[in-house]
């Protein structure tokens, strides 16, 4: 024979009457309320400061970014700047060079004339 349950053999249930029912103490509820509540304000407060806590290291983040690329640019505006001068350093020899040798060419082209003068 099976064994039947205890609630079951004694033919009714352990239910607790009314009023030993603690759950629906008023006071008990309000404690219970106020507990809720305080649980809430500590979970808002902790989701506020990991959101400012988020936005402090974002923007943080964004600064760092920033000051990156304006360094990153300061470093190609050099780059070209110098690349800029020495294209220019460049052009102004190859120029003083050409006007060396026109020169010289010159001088050659005299020395010729003064030369077919004097015989």
């Amino acid at each position: 024979m099976q064994q039947q349950p205890m609630q079951q053999q004694l033919g009714g249930s352990f239910k607790q009457p009314a009023f030993m029912d603690k759950s629906k103490d008023p006071l008990i509820m309000a404690e219970t309320n106020k507990k809720v509540e305080e649980q809430r304000q500590l979970i808002e407060a902790d989701f506020k400061n990991q959101m400012e806590d988020m936005q402090r290291k974002f923007e943080l983040k964004k600064q760092e970014i920033l000051q990156q690329n304006k360094e990153e640019c300061k470093k190609v505006a050099k780059m070209w700047e110098t690349k800029k001068a020495k294209e220019e350093k460049r052009i102004r020899e190859q120029a003083e060079e050409q006007a060396d040798q026109s020169l010289q060419e010159y001088k050659v082209q005299l020395k010729k004339e003064e030369d077919a003068e004097m015989k």
